[in-house]
């Protein structure tokens, strides 16, 4: 079996955790529309309708304020849940869980980091099972948006299928994770520019090269969207065998924009 990505022992970057409800902002309040089967919310009690008001004494009336006090947090932790139920304040201990990691018979997919800008970033390799000798490698850089790459209980994500499918043909592939999305730290993904997300995937192209279960010479980029932008800019500057770009622009963003 190949070897996974070695990073050091210091760089470990725990799994987020997940509370198993969806939310949507409505006049009560961040009302609970679905509760996750055997998820923590559903162990501890939190129903369909109920109001969440604050967690671990944090307000919690929208969205984005509900998901960035829980980005905090990480599996195996216990939070204190306030709601409102019938009209009735009521308080649950959770103790939260972790996302289930991707499984697939054909290959194997490690959960590893790299450190861009001083904070951690999680990537996901994913390798043939079968596989004995070094192998081609190929970087998926994935297109705008803060939408996460660790999404194993969705099997129908375009990114798990394309990194599946390509292991399965022999490559060793990696996905990188945003800036503040899932297990990764550094600021709020909405926040980082053009040029923070450039320098992530730079960095992981490196790791992917260095990994052990690569032929550094036979190293891909496959760019999707605003990612077919960044795989040409990398490389000019990095050596790599080749590029792939998939339903990418071409025209300035700005005028892409315009466009839209």
């Amino acid at each position: 079996m190949l070897a996974p990505l070695i990073i050091a022992a210091a760089l470990t970057l725990p799994r987020h955790a997940v509370f198993g409800t969806a939310v949507a902002e409505k006049p009560a309040g961040l009302t609970v529309v679905r509760v996750l089967p055997s998820s923590a919310a559903e162990t501890a009690g939190v129903r369909i309708g109920d109001v969440i008001v604050s967690v671990d004494g944090v307000a919690t009336p929208t969205i984005r304020a509900y998901l960035s006090e829980f980005h905090t947090l990480h599996a195996g932790e216990s939070v204190n849940v306030a709601l409102m139920r019938d009209g009735k304040p009521l308080t649950l201990t959770v103790r939260l869980t972790q996302p289930p990691d991707e499984n697939d018979p054909a290959v194997i997919t490690h959960y590893g980091s790299i450190t861009v800008d001083g904070s951690l970033r999680r990537v996901l390799v994913t390798v043939p099972k079968e596989a004995r000798a070094p192998l081609p490698g190929i970087l998926v850089v994935g297109g705008i948006g803060c939408l996460s790459i660790d999404v194993a209980s969705d099997p129908q994500d375009p990114y798990l299928h394309l990194a599946h499918d390509l292991s399965r043909t022999g490559f060793v592939t990696m996905r990188v994770e945003k800036s503040g999305v899932g297990d990764s730290q550094g600021a709020p993904c909405r926040t980082v520019d053009f040029a923070g997300e450039e320098r992530s995937y730079a960095v992981a192209l490196n790791a992917l090269r260095a990994n052990p279960a690569v032929d550094p010479k036979r190293v891909y980029i496959f760019g999707h969207s605003i990612g077919g932008i960044v795989a040409p800019r990398l490389a000019q500057r990095e050596r790599v065998a080749g590029i792939v770009v998939a339903e990418a622009v071409g025209r300035d963003w700005f005028e892409y924009e315009l466009r839209n």
